[in-house]
């Protein structure tokens, strides 16, 4: 008996497989998605920003290669990397320390534009009352 249960759960695991493989290869992505190559979609804003949203690092292959989505940041490698890594500590995220390195010369932009401008929403700029 636990031979035939065997075969079983051996055959429903290869018919799973073969219906998510399936699934996988017949996945429609929306037109501003990328399809990696298991099948999954991820938003095209993800391609070469450090992340491995396709779980299978396709996502990131070849980046050195293609400009950056202005949502991202381009290290001084070529690599781009998601904004929110940018100055976020002391961590290297680059691999060449390039997103961090000149952290202390754009916080330092950053306070004497404040004392002359409002930042808004997509950083619109308005002057300060004074």
């Amino acid at each position: 008996m636990s031979r035939k249960i065997s075969l079983e759960v051996a055959l429903a695991s290869f018919l799973a497989g073969a219906f998510l493989f399936y699934a996988d290869a017949s996945t429609q992505c929306a037109s501003a998605e990328f399809k990696c190559p298991n099948g999954r979609c991820t938003s095209i804003t993800n391609l070469c920003d450090g992340d491995n949203d396709c779980k299978d690092n396709s996502d990131e292959e070849f980046c050195g290669s293609f400009p950056c989505h202005p949502s991202v940041f381009r290290c001084l490698n070529r690599k781009c990397i998601t904004r929110r890594w940018f100055c976020a500590g002391s961590t290297d995220r680059c691999g060449d320390n390039s997103n961090v390195q000149y952290c202390s010369k754009f916080q330092l932009i950053a306070e004497n534009l404040s004392k002359h401008f409002i930042f808004g929403s997509f950083c619109t700029l308005e002057t300060r009352g004074e």
